[in-house]
């Protein structure tokens, strides 16, 4: 949590709430996020198409030459990154299953 807001030396209480009013927002829309990945996991085809995305932007590859390109792709690969701790997070067996997945089409 952050440092409790200060004004002349004291807390301001309005302030303070204020603050604990947007982290409870924040903690309420991942929590929404994280629910609506769990409902889409249950697919196979989504399972699919997220592991060829997630793939795609590199999230797992290691940089070995900076370049501008390799700070472009490293922004692509934060994003991918980002996109696999939501999928972990909501719920992580389904994660195991979308890497057991092959290439095949049938689940």
């Amino acid at each position: 949590m952050t440092e409790p807001v200060r004004r002349g030396g004291r807390i301001d209480p309005a302030l303070a709430a204020k603050e604990a009013e947007e982290a409870a927002e924040a903690r309420r829309v991942k929590e929404a996020r994280l629910s609506d990945v769990r409902a889409l996991l249950v697919r196979p085809e989504f399972r699919r198409f997220v592991k060829h995305w997630v793939g795609q932007s590199g999230a797992f590859a290691i940089a070995k030459i900076f370049t501008a390109e390799s700070y472009w792709l490293g922004g692509r690969r934060e994003l991918g990154m980002e996109m696999w701790n939501d999928l972990v997070a909501a719920d992580p067996q389904r994660v195991v299953e979308m890497l057991e997945i092959t290439t095949d089409t049938k689940e």
